[in-house]
């Protein structure tokens, strides 16, 4: 099997932006698994929908042991760190009823390629917030 080429990305074709992401990592409660996929990601964007800089989020089970998850927040705009740190309380506590065990809790810098033609925020949103 060869391996794919990959060409490189056109800057002017290619839709860049930098986001604040929150991961927490933690083993769920026994039997907790199916459950938590089910409600997870409709209860925290229903709560932070109305949050600003709330840009989304993503629930992640380990294929290998279902009691691994992470759940990553994303906040955007010119104030992400703060509004991602503002809320990382309130995501906690709205994990807690999951949660076994906590293994990790970790803000991150990220950068979401995509698509070419999808909307981003302009790029003067993202200057240095001192982060």
């Amino acid at each position: 099997m060869e391996p794919r080429s990959v060409e490189p990305a056109q800057k002017s074709t290619q839709a860049f932006e930098e986001v604040s992401a929150q991961s927490i990592e933690f083993v769920a409660v026994p039997d907790m698994a199916a459950r938590l996929q089910a409600t997870l990601p409709a209860a925290i964007r229903s709560a932070l929908q109305n949050a600003e800089g709330f840009a989304g989020c993503a629930v992640m089970v380990s294929e290998e042991e279902a009691r691994l998850v992470t759940v990553v927040t994303f906040w955007r705009g010119k104030e992400r760190s703060g509004k991602a740190s503002a809320n990382a309380l309130w995501v906690e506590q709205l994990l807690d009823p999951y949660i076994d065990r906590q293994l990790r809790v970790n803000k991150l810098r990220a950068q979401f390629a995509w698509p070419s033609g999808t909307p981003t925020v302009k790029s003067e949103e993202f200057a240095s917030e001192g982060e």
